[in-house]
């Protein structure tokens, strides 16, 4: 192997020319691509665990609000109302 094919391999790694990036190479159109969607997943994955919890608190609120208030049909009954048919 000569040592200008050596100091051509060298350039075009640096430049990013070969397989692998070299490093501080710029990324390419690709990359930063591949990089804007795992942002923009990221991003909707946040905003799906704010909506996941505030259904569970609103979950807990109803069922903590059921649980104090009396059913429509059971108050009825129970204040001595008789059914009418």
């Amino acid at each position: 192997m000569s040592a200008i094919t050596i100091l051509l391999w060298q350039k075009a790694y640096k430049s990013g020319r070969l397989e692998g990036e070299a490093t501080g190479a710029a990324p390419t159109a690709e990359v930063r691509a591949l990089e804007q969607q795992v942002a923009d997943l990221q991003r909707l994955v946040g905003k799906k665990e704010e909506q996941i919890e505030f259904l569970k608190k609103t979950a807990r609120l109803q069922e903590q609000q059921n649980a104090v208030k009396p059913s429509p049909s059971s108050g009825a009954r129970s204040r001595g109302k008789k059914d009418v048919r």
